[in-house]
C-alpha cells in the first residue's frame, strides 16, 4: 500500500467522537480520528510494510512521522535479530540522538519509544540504546489534558534488563 491510500482509508475509518478523545490527549489537527480496533483491520492490509514505516519517519506531518517510528518500533518487538537491518537501526539511533530535543510534539514521544524498542527487542543494539537514551535524557512532551507522561527511556529499559527480557520478541504487535 502506499502512503496516499493508507491515509485514504484512515480518513474513511474516523469518528468525531474519537477525535474528541484524542483532542484531550494533545492530538493536533489535522487528524481523522480512528480507533484502534479499526486500525487492526488496516495493519492486516499493510501487514509488516517496513518500507512504508521508513517512508512515514521522514515525513513533514507531525502524525504521520510519529506512526512511521511507532510502526517501526513494532517491527522491532516482532522480528528476529537476524532480518534487522542494525546499520539501519544504528543511524536511526544517531538521527534521534542529534534530533530529538527539536523535533516536534508526537515524533519524540515516539522517537523515545523507538529507542526503548531497540534497547529492550534488538540484543544486538541493546548498549548502543543504553547510551544514546543516557545522552537525550528526559524528553518533554505535552501530553494535552491528562496525566499521561513520557517515560524516561533508560529507567524503563533498565526494569525490562532486570526481568531479564532483553531481546524477548512478541508474537504479534498491536497499533
Amino acid at each position: 500500500m502506499t502512503v496516499d491510500e493508507v491515509m485514504q482509508k484512515l480518513e474513511e475509518m474516523g469518528t468525531e467522537q474519537t477525535k474528541k478523545t484524542f483532542l484531550r490527549h494533545g492530538a493536533k489537527e489535522p487528524f481523522f480520528g480512528v480507533r484502534v480496533g479499526d486500525m487492526k483491520k488496516l495493519v492486516k492490509e499493510v501487514k509488516r510494510d517496513q518500507e512504508l514505516a521508513r517512508e512515514w519517519i521522514h515525513s513533514e506531518e507531525e502524525m504521520i512521522a510519529a506512526c512511521g517510528w511507532n510502526t517501526y518500533s513494532n517491527y522491532l518487538s516482532i522480528t528476529p535479530d537476524e532480518k534487522l537491518d542494525l546499520d539501519e537501526i544504528k543511524s536511526l539511533l544517531q538521527l534521534i540522538q542529534n534530533t530529538i530535543h527539536s523535533e516536534r510534539n508526537r515524533v519524540r514521544y515516539t522517537m523515545n519509544q523507538f529507542v526503548i524498542a531497540v534497547g529492550a527487542y534488538v540484543s544486538a543494539m541493546h548498549h548502543e540504546a543504553v547510551d544514546v537514551a543516557a545522552r537525550i535524557g528526559a524528553v518533554r512532551v505535552d501530553m494535552g489534558q491528562t496525566a499521561c507522561k513520557v517515560p524516561l527511556a533508560t529507567e524503563y529499559i533498565k526494569k525490562i534488563e532486570e526481568r531479564g527480557k532483553i531481546g524477548h520478541k512478541k508474537k504479534t504487535c498491536i497499533c
